[in-house]
């Protein structure tokens, strides 16, 4: 029976969903937060409310508080002690809060493996485990779990004939680490069912049962029936785009009547995927497709004609493909298959259960655990095994139901079935005593964790089964709702703009079909952050496209495929091409992502930077480099491409890579000398330290060694020759040396600890210094220090030696397990970030550029030989030992299309997590091979509101997604139209959805951007040349080019004193010409004996008069002339422009206050404050007769030349005057004589007639204008 507290008053900082997810009680809750709604700021206050409650309260002792990090834990604990001291100042004689806090420190607010191993700790000895067992780090237990596995391997090949037979059919005379490796892999997924061993021996069961269920009883079947179904429908709606096309006027109708009839079949065989295999097949057959009938070509038109005809071609092919993937072979067959397939399968599923028991085995006998470990073990105290081999709750379970008056659970939908095993025998529920105790927050659209075999239906099951809001759910029906459901919309973390932004998207391609929920607007995100207004337009959504179409081969596939000497004959890896042109693409999105970075961070003449809102703050500061993150999915080979392209350009950034660890120079050098010590007799290594800077031997010198000495190992031959040699300098006495150590060093690894050894090694060979010294020699130290610091782990466990440790870095090298680049970076550094998208989630940042949406989806786990799934188990290739031929068993296709199901699924909600960490502005960053041909296929989808499943499936990446959904955009006018711009194609038309969400489309080609940084890249080699003072070149010019660089030198102007007249001048440019007659702005060249400011003397730059002046009209900009402007008010306007950063400190110290607050008391700074209307710094551009700059041009001259300038400041009275004021800084005495202000009057006047010029052309307006000289030094107006 649901039960409520008595209704309180809802606090004023609360949505009314987010109070009842406070405040709800007495039934199981789940709480659908969406990005962005504050669900950890609901979950810490319903926690406080429970320990608080006037009525009921409950000590924190009696909650167990679920986190999935420890930071989190920390995090919640800090929160709800900072309330509990709160609440204690008002109420200080409150025992009960007094003792909250005390036992706060104690409460169950942790991770779930923490909670485990606190029940471990507690009931040990239910499940005999020793009490001083340890947790084994992941190396310990890595090299513990190969070991029992060799032993295991053995002693099957021993004696074991099932395993013999297994192993032909699975390696087929391969090597046997693939069966290894595919027992380990088995291991490790049955880990996360509750009870592995019973998972393992069912999966193998069905496949001794697929002839009793029959075609259609089998689950592979209906899941290849389920993705036929999708495909076949996409195929019939592409025939209905075409017949579409041949009934427009220009189309070849002759066509109509077959299309139609061709897509009706479709139609039905798609219809009778749903009647079983059988009927699918028969339907699927009975689609033909006859020989076109001719068309009139003056009625037709060519282009549309060949779409169709395209279209068409498509689904033939289509067709004809999931024909011979599907119904190449009869059901019988493929049962057979099944069959022939099953003994195998049960024996691999006892030996992964006989190398469970066996690890295990071994594991207690050094009284360790791993992290697996603790969920099974604190299952086994938790859970009794019935009779029927169903699990119920054990003594210890039924306890702890009855201390825990609430379970809470944060981020719910990452929860695996084991953990939500755990959850359940911890928690009531209705069944039990009436009241559900279980308080679940997640959101299902940021369930990103599949590879971890987390399980997002677990929260799907729930979300539709649970009551929302007093409606009937969708699988309840009248009876007592078995949960109650709240959902968290509102978004307070990011702009409008960017809510609007994810919406459309979301709205257009996430459906329960494809993305296993719908987008529905309970889904939606309703925004609710409160931002400052900034200049519209600014933060609209960006997408930037390049397009790689080219007439030229790219170059960086070019130079693997073009062969050397070196090369020849040597085959070229399978991906080798495709990692080069990903990182050319990487290359060119970094150079974008570069120039946009640089135009915010570094505004060009009239322009602004980008200002992004600070909280603290509590207004717009400028953008630091730190509220940019560049989120890729995947950074091996991006993101240190791109790390690379951004520090070229002098961005600070920091890319944490998953990878590249063992890679490093630094440790693949002393892993070198590692093995030396170990075992000299290693070539490879061994060459490798003679060449490093440890020893500091050349190539020539390793090749004279072995030229002396052609026999015997080279460590022979190196050892031979340096005891022979007896010079005491060069290259031979540091050979020399080095074997002296080395046998010491020998010595110590068989004596001393590994970490200790290593650290004799920084020591005395000084590699640790000499990298550190290097360029980017924080990270290579910080990667030394690293490897120092696993050598410790690794002597922490059980075991030992240099040998055991080298083999497992062997071993992780050599499954592809590398280790990501030791950490050198805060969090508060001020650096762009190129992260992962899964490293995003829980993040958010002010500017989110998303990358390398181009990249197809990594299908690599579809193509593997022996596919895994969770409910339809195992997915072996079937075998035919007569022609040692393997294919996909019906097992395989069913898993492979449910696996690409799950896949899609999983990828959309990564989209949606990467979208949805932008606070303010999201950029969105692609690249296609062909963009036009990109964009035409994007425009061939259905005309539903939404897209349509069949259409969402077809995607390779996120680009077709994005591209897709934003062709129905209004604002996507540039989108639709690029294959005309680009003469290639036709214009996209397609459904157009109205929406508010704000885009811009920016298209680039990648040859141009690869030009503009080939230009820069020559010129920057050019000038490193030039510095050098190295001779530049000479290049052989023919006759016919030397002839016309002499001619183009020789050449005189036949206009000479037009050519000295600028096309554009500046007043001050016109002023200074006046005064001089030159032209243009002079160039200064500085002293070469004068010292550099840097070697100054001085702590700080003294401005110029010139930095000065800007500095004091930057200020008369933005004063505010509402406020008082005396000195007082004057100085704390200047703080807030210096806190805005529009000014630094020292440029604030230049700033005479007394002077500008002299003018506002004067009369004409009063007119200012008191005008109707005051422009400041007005820019201008007009054009005048060339004649007026130079009188030689004479008066029939119809040139004109550009004036540009800026006026300080223009009022209008409310007389309607206008009065023109330009401020000076230039020295004066506060009383100058009568020829000073003659003289300056006299400097000034041709300025002030070209701004009063300006006016009228502005204003078109003929009426007196008065104009002012204000001297700000001297106090005092002059009217010119």
């Amino acid at each position: 029976m649901t039960t409520q507290p008595p209704a309180q008053a809802k606090p004023e900082q609360w949505t009314d969903e987010q109070w009842q997810a406070i405040i709800k009680r007495g039934n199981n809750v789940l709480v659908a937060a969406a990005a962005g709604s504050g669900k950890t700021s609901v979950l810490v206050e319903r926690i406080i409310r429970r320990i608080m409650d006037e009525t009921e309260p409950i000590g924190v002792d009696q909650l167990l508080v679920v986190t999935f990090t420890n930071a989190a834990a920390a995090e919640m604990r800090h929160r709800i002690g900072d309330a509990l001291r709160k609440a204690l100042k008002e109420d200080p004689h409150s025992a009960h809060l007094r003792r909250q806090l005390a036992l706060l420190q104690r409460a169950t607010i942790t991770t779930l493996h923490s909670f485990c191993l606190g029940i471990l700790r507690q009931y040990y000895y239910l499940i005999d485990l020793d009490p001083d067992f340890r947790i084994a780090d992941q190396m310990e237990g890595e090299l513990l779990r190969q070991d029992v596995l060799e032993e295991q391997l053995e002693s099957w090949y021993e004696d074991d004939a099932d395993f013999h037979a297994l192993a032909d059919v699975m390696l087929d005379g391969q090597d046997d680490q693939i069966l290894a490796n595919l027992l380990l892999r088995l291991y490790e997924f049955s880990r996360s069912h509750p009870e592995p061993a019973q998972w393992l021996q069912s999966a193998a069961d069905m496949f001794a049962e697929a002839g009793r269920k029959g075609m259609d009883g089998l689950m592979w079947a209906r899941s290849v029936l389920r993705s036929l179904e999708l495909e076949l429908a996409g195929l019939a709606g592409k025939l209905q785009r075409a017949a579409a096309l041949a009934s427009s006027p220009e189309g070849p109708v002759a066509y109509l009547p077959l299309l139609e009839a061709e897509a009706e079949a479709l139609k039905r065989a798609h219809e009778a995927c749903r009647a079983g295999w059988e009927a699918a097949r028969q339907a699927v057959s009975l689609v033909t497709f006859a020989k076109l009938p001719p068309v009139k070509a003056a009625d037709t038109s060519k282009e549309v004609k060949e779409q169709v005809q395209d279209l068409r071609n498509s689904v033939k092919k289509s067709l004809g493909d999931l024909e011979e993937q599907y119904f190449s072979m009869t059901a019988d067959q493929y049962i057979a298959d099944l069959h022939a397939i099953a003994p195998h399968m049960n024996t691999l599923a006892r030996l992964v259960t006989a190398f469970a028991d066996a690890f295990q085995l071994e594991k207690r006998s050094r009284s360790i655990v791993d992290f697996g470990d603790l969920e099974h073990l604190a299952l086994r105290v938790l859970t009794e095994k019935q009779e029927d081999g169903t699990i119920a709750p054990s003594q210890v379970s039924l306890q702890l139901r009855e201390q825990f008056a609430e379970v809470l659970v944060d981020e719910y939908q990452d929860i695996n079935l084991v953990q939500e095993t755990l959850l359940q025998m911890v928690s009531r529920d209705v069944e039990t005593n009436g009241t559900a105790n279980r308080f679940m927050v997640g959101d299902v659209k940021q369930s990103i964790y599949r590879f971890r075999l987390a399980e997002p239906k677990l929260f799907l099951e729930k979300y539709l089964t649970y009551q929302k809001d007093g409606e009937s759910s969708e699988l309840a029906g009248d009876d007592e709702p078995i949960g109650l459901r709240i959902d968290l919309a509102a978004n307070f973390r990011s702009r409008r703009e960017v809510v609007d932004t994810v919406n459309f998207l979301f709205r257009q391609i996430m459906s329960p079909g494809v993305g296993e929920i719908d987008y529905d607007p309970s889904a939606e995100l309703i925004n609710r952050a409160s931002y400052p207004d900034v200049e519209e337009g600014r933060l609209q959504a960006e997408v930037l496209l390049i397009d790689r179409k080219s007439d030229q081969t790219e170059p960086e596939a070019a130079s693997i495929s073009e062969g050397s000497e070196e090369s020849e004959g040597a085959s070229i890896p399978d991906n080798a091409i495709e990692n080069a042109e990903e990182a050319s693409v990487a290359q060119l999105e970094a150079r974008l992502i570069a120039k946009r970075i640089r135009s915010w961070m570094e505004p060009g003449e009239g322009e602004a930077p980008l200002l992004v809102f600070d909280k603290k703050a509590g207004g717009l500061r400028p953008l630091a480099y730190r509220d940019i993150v560049i989120l890729l999915r995947a950074t091996s080979g991006w993101g240190e491409t791109m790390q690379e392209e951004l520090r070229e350009v002098g961005i600070p950034v920091y890319a944490e890579q998953t990878a590249g660890y063992f890679a490093a120079t630094e440790v693949e050098t002393m892993l070198s000398l590692l093995r030396v010590i170990d075992n000299p007799l290693q070539d490879i290594p061994l060459a490798a330290v003679l060449r490093s800077p440890i020893v500091g031997l050349k190539e020539e010198n390793l090749a004279q060694i072995r030229i002396r000495y052609t026999t015997g190992s080279f460590y022979q031959a190196v050892v031979q020759y340096a005891d022979e040699q007896a010079a005491d300098e060069g290259w031979e006495k540091r050979l020399r040396y080095f074997f002296t150590r080395l046998k010491h060093w020998r010595t110590q690894a068989r004596r001393g600890a590994l970490s200790e050894l290593l650290s004799v090694l920084y020591r005395e060979t000084g590699y640790l210094d000499y990298v550190a010294a290097l360029e980017n020699g924080q990270q290579r130290a910080a990667n030394l220090r690293a490897l120092y610091d696993r050598a410790r782990q690794y002597e922490a466990g059980s075991y030992r030696g240099l040998f055991r440790f080298l083999r497992f870095v062997d071993r992780m090298q050599e499954a592809g397990n590398d280790l990501g680049e030791a950490r050198t970076i805060g969090e508060n550094e001020d650096v762009v970030r190129i992260m992962t998208i899964h490293k995003s989630k829980g993040l958010e940042f002010p500017v989110v550029f998303v990358a390398g949406m181009g990249k197809q989806f990594n299908t690599m786990d579809l193509k593997s030989q022996f596919l895994l799934h969770k409910d339809l188990g195992f997915g072996p290739m079937a075998f035919e030992p007569q022609l040692q031929l393997r294919y996909p068993s019906l097992a395989a296709l069913g898993i492979r299309q449910q696996l690409r199901r799950d896949m899609l699924a999983e990828e959309m909600r990564v989209l949606y997590v990467a979208l949805t960490r932008a606070r303010e502005k999201l950029i969105l960053l692609g690249s296609s091979k062909d963009l036009v041909k990109s964009i035409t296929e994007w425009g061939r989808q259905g005309d539903e509101e939404r897209l349509s499943d069949e259409d969402l499936i077809q995607a390779k990446g996120y680009l077709d997604w994005v591209g897709r959904a934003l062709l129905r955009h209004p604002a996507a006018d540039s989108l639709r139209s690029y294959p005309e711009d680009r003469g290639t194609g036709e214009r996209i038309q397609v459904r157009s959805i109205p929406d508010e969400s704000e885009w811009s489309f920016h298209f680039y080609l990648a040859d141009d951007l690869r030009e503009q940084a080939q230009t820069a890249e020559d010129a920057a080699a050019l000038w490193e040349r030039m510095s050098r003072r190295e001779e530049i070149p000479d290049r052989p010019v023919d006759a016919a080019k030397r002839e016309l660089i002499e001619r183009r030198l020789s050449w005189s102007d036949p206009h000479p004193v037009a050519s000295r007249v600028a096309a554009k001048w500046s007043v001050s440019e016109l002023k200074r010409h006046a005064r001089t007659g030159k032209s243009g702005t002079p160039i200064v060249l500085p002293s070469i004996t004068e010292k550099p400011k840097f070697l100054s003397e001085q702590k700080s730059h003294r401005l110029s008069g010139a930095e000065k002046g800007t500095i004091t009209h930057l200020l008369m900009q933005h004063l505010d002339l509402r406020r008082p402007l005396d000195e007082a008010d004057v100085r704390e306007q200047l703080a807030d422009l210096a806190a805005r950063r529009f000014l630094t400190e020292e440029q604030l110290g230049a700033v005479d206050v007394g002077q500008i607050a002299r003018f506002f008391a004067d009369p004409l700074g009063q007119m200012m404050k008191q005008a109707k209307v005051v422009y400041r710094e007005l820019p201008f551009t007009m054009t005048i007769p060339a004649n007026e700059v130079e009188p030689e041009l004479g008066e029939h001259t119809q040139e004109q030349v550009i004036v540009q300038g800026v006026i300080d400041c223009l009022l209008e009275d409310h007389d309607g005057r206008l009065i023109l004021i330009d401020f000076k800084t230039d020295w004066i005495a506060k009383e100058p004589s009568p020829a000073v202000i003659e003289e300056l009057t006299k400097r000034y006047e041709g300025q002030l007639k070209l701004y009063v010029r300006a006016i009228r052309q502005i204003t078109r307006t003929e009426q007196e204008i008065d104009s002012y000289l204000y001297l700000l030094a001297g106090g005092f107006a002059i009217r010119v």
